[in-house]
């Protein structure tokens, strides 16, 4: 990783070569929207796509950094792609247009935190990825709750060993912690399809356990 984003393709794989484990995991958030790309690396990589409701993300981005999503927003808007980097990277036509359909001057923290929990997940779908085999989706209200249940899945569809010792620091302290968002209807309606769409996903393309 460099500055939080994958290093080239070609670097990527003589780290694979080079390292003498099982399995290597990335936590790659910045590069999220090149998941495609990252399973063309390897036959046998496999994506899995943590997502959380937009009630809590939006809450916890906005108490964790005051304004900075505001500041995102707006600027993706100017359509400063210098600024955002990697915010602004392979950005669809239509997201774009739900950006600027919901964008106001005076848009607030949440709703900003909210509008870019839409735009990132909505990757999920529009690079094809509730289509591809090596690729599953996971909850991360499900995951807190029930770790021990959700990692023994996790690590059976990566082929991986167990490790129930992974489960330990997983808590379920933050979830539900802001029982809804003080957002506009427009805002609030984005949010909800694309929830209900990853939902609706995972019910029916849920993680096998062999």
């Amino acid at each position: 990783m460099l500055d939080y984003r994958l290093l080239p393709a070609a670097t990527l794989l003589r780290v694979f070569a080079s390292v003498p484990t099982k399995a290597v995991v990335a936590k790659p958030i910045c590069d999220s929207h090149y998941a495609d790309a990252i399973l063309q690396l390897s036959p046998d990589a496999r994506v899995i796509w943590l997502y959380r409701n937009a009630t809590d993300v939006a809450d916890s981005i906005t108490r964790k950094w005051p304004g900075h999503m505001r500041q995102v927003i707006h600027r993706l808007h100017a359509r400063d792609l210098e600024w955002v980097g990697w915010r602004g990277e392979r950005l669809a036509d239509d997201l774009w247009g739900v950006l600027d359909s919901v964008w106001r001057p005076d848009l607030t923290d949440l709703e900003a935190a909210a509008t870019f929990w839409c735009l990132r997940n909505q990757w999920f779908f529009r690079l094809r990825l509730d289509q591809h085999p090596r690729v599953r989706l996971v909850r991360y209200e499900d995951l807190v709750q029930e770790p021990a249940k959700e990692l023994a899945r996790i690590f059976a569809w990566v082929r991986v060993p167990h490790a129930p010792e992974s489960a330990a620091e997983l808590t379920s302290d933050y979830v539900g912690k802001a029982s809804q968002l003080e957002i506009t209807p427009d805002i609030a309606r984005h949010c909800t399809a694309t929830q209900l769409q990853l939902d609706q996903h995972l019910r029916t393309n849920p993680i096998a356990t062999c």
